[in-house]
């Protein structure tokens, strides 16, 4: 009985030592947002959907509906880090270029980022850093899995918060060039021969620069509740897949408009 004591007032504590080490938010919100089949497609997916809200943050981890992140290391103004994202999968009938192509699956991309702060650190509400980042694509078809393929995405991001009475303002905006190898930009951009068509040459991509990215976003809390914006801008001018017949555009963008009511959970 002792022990069943012991249990039960160690679960008890639990919950008072999450909330003194990390936080935890759950919500609902309605978001509108509007994305690109892929970079580079004159298409888009085009959603306004009711989601789930989750936030967690403690000393090592980071989660929100964008991405995970999880501190690795952290020395002075050197950070490593590891995070993950992702893109939506398409039928490529639904794709004017690419119909009667092989289906793109959902691809998670995941991977390690060294970052160097020149000013403040990951916990400042002001800082600048530069990124190195290394992210491993996979697809996900029903069960099936698939190698997409590697990136390299050198960049700078910047980060300030604003308090303007009861409105917490923060703001984002990053710049990278991501490089791509032969797999991954193949998956995307590659035409085999038997899918050759009067008005689909046949293409071959190899490894190089992708697309470089311009990325802005805007949140505002108040309360319980949360408002984010973003837009992001893709550019393929100097791409090595700009050639590729299902680059219908060399620049294209995205963007979202979300609002969230947020309940604290610890």
């Amino acid at each position: 009985m002792k022990l069943i004591r012991n249990l039960i007032g160690l679960v008890a504590l639990v919950p008072t030592l999450l909330a003194a080490k990390s936080q935890l938010d759950i919500g609902v919100g309605l978001g509108y947002t509007q994305i690109p089949h892929y970079v580079g497609a004159a298409q888009q997916h085009q959603y306004l959907v009711p989601y789930p809200y989750v936030y967690y943050k403690s000393d090592k981890i980071e989660f929100n509906r964008n991405a995970l992140n999880a501190s690795l290391w952290q020395h002075e103004n050197w950070l490593v880090d590891w995070s993950a994202s992702g893109s939506l999968a398409l039928d490529s009938d639904d794709n004017q270029l690419r119909k009667g192509m092989d289906d793109l699956a959902w691809v998670l991309e995941f991977g390690p980022a060294l970052r160097y702060f020149w000013l403040g650190d990951k916990e400042s509400d002001d800082s600048f850093s530069a990124i190195f980042a290394i992210r491993h694509g996979i697809g996900f078809d029903k069960l099936n899995l698939e190698h997409v393929g590697f990136l390299f995405e050198p960049g700078l991001r910047y980060q300030s918060l604003y308090q303007l009475s009861d409105w917490q303002l923060k703001l984002t905006a990053s710049w990278q060039l991501v490089y791509a190898d032969r797999n991954y930009n193949s998956y995307y951009y590659s035409v085999p021969v038997e899918q050759v068509t009067t008005t689909r040459h046949f293409y071959q991509a190899g490894a190089g620069l992708n697309s470089h990215r311009l990325s802005l976003g805007l949140t505002a809390s108040h309360g319980h509740w949360w408002y984010g914006a973003f837009f992001r801008y893709n550019d393929l001018t100097n791409a090595s897949v700009k050639n590729s017949p299902l680059v219908a555009k060399k620049r294209d963008w995205m963007l979202g408009i979300a609002i969230t009511r947020i309940f604290n959970v610890f």
